[in-house]
């Protein structure tokens, strides 16, 4: 049985996990009043996923059979998007949220690059894609960014 043959399990944890994004957003959007909260709530949550979607790449910079350089590339921009979340956390709201959409549009890119070790899972790359652009809208929503 090949990863590509059951995407269902990939694709419920995947839109499951924009809850939070969805919720928080909404939130800070319809009640100003707490809106701080919201904010800080929702890009809390945005750091904690943009964390464990660089982690992907330590497991497979550990799994994949790589040159020694590829393997060091990975290991080092498997840690990257966690300190972006680090520093993200550290900064205003707004400031934050800019860095976040960031981070999730450097993962993008780095994965675009990488693409041929994830497209052994078809599935892998439309749903990060859908993942990362309702997870970005609903940051720059959250955070009262004009779209």
């Amino acid at each position: 049985m090949h990863a590509s043959d059951h995407p269902l399990l990939p694709r419920l944890l995947g839109y499951a996990g924009l809850l939070p994004f969805i919720l928080t957003a909404g939130m800070a959007a319809y009640d100003p009043h707490h809106g701080g909260l919201w904010q800080n709530l929702l890009n809390q949550y945005a750091a904690v996923i943009l964390s464990f979607v660089g982690a992907i790449y330590w497991g497979l910079a550990m799994a994949a059979p790589l040159s020694r350089a590829q393997r060091n590339g990975m290991l080092v921009w498997s840690v990257t998007p966690a300190l972006l979340a680090w520093v993200a956390l550290s900064l205003p709201s707004l400031m934050g949220a800019l860095v976040l959409v960031t981070g999730f549009a450097a993962q993008l890119i780095f994965e675009y690059w990488h693409k041929a070790w994830l497209y052994q899972w078809r599935w892998y790359w439309p749903l990060r894609m859908q993942l990362t652009l309702i997870g970005c809208i609903a940051i720059a929503v959250g955070n009262g960014l004009r779209l």
